[in-house]
């Protein structure tokens, strides 16, 4: 059995979408990880990180139809679901008021980017945000480290192709008797 799959990795694109856009904005000294920051070093920066992926209805789509190509004697079948998916999108900075900012401009952003986004095939592209924090251990004295997160969830299809090698039925014997 062998299989192919296709699925939208929003991680990758919203990490390639924001070094793409944050310099248009102003924001070319600003990285984008993905992940929180390792070190003092890295900020400001954007770090984005997985918090959920759920397959939330099984039997929404899951099997889409079934082939058989007589030449290659390959049976396949096509499967696809929903995954309900949510990224966290950090804003990281040594001063509240930039974070405050950059938070408003990766925000925007995000929002602009919905439409291709659902157009490779996501659904219910939402935003939640509006949650700054800071360093308060003063961990990286004498500089604080300010954050503020905006929550991404989305429908993310997953299509599985599962091709396997069979021999056809080319005849079959029966036992016993038939009866009306």
């Amino acid at each position: 059995m062998d299989f192919t799959f296709a699925t939208v990795d929003v991680k990758t694109e919203l990490v390639n979408l924001l070094k793409q856009e944050l310099p248009k904005k102003g924001y070319g000294n600003v990285k984008v990880l993905k992940a929180d920051p390792a070190n003092p070093a890295e900020v400001p920066c954007v770090g984005i990180n997985r918090v959920s992926d759920d397959e939330d209805s099984q039997t929404l789509a899951d099997e889409q139809g079934t082939a058989y190509d007589k030449a290659t004697k390959t049976y396949t079948i096509f499967r696809g679901t929903f995954f309900s998916e949510a990224l966290e999108v950090r804003i990281w900075h040594t001063n509240a008021d930039e974070r405050g900012d950059l938070y408003q401009v990766v925000k925007a952003i995000l929002f602009a980017f919905r439409i291709p986004l659902v157009e490779k095939g996501l659904l219910n592209v939402s935003l939640r945000g509006g949650r700054d924090e800071q360093d308060t251990t003063m961990q990286h004295a004498p500089t604080p480290i300010y954050w503020s997160t905006i929550t991404m969830t989305y429908l993310n299809p997953l299509n599985v192709e599962i091709v396997e090698v069979v021999e056809p039925i080319s005849g079959f014997t029966g036992a016993g008797t038939l009866s009306p």
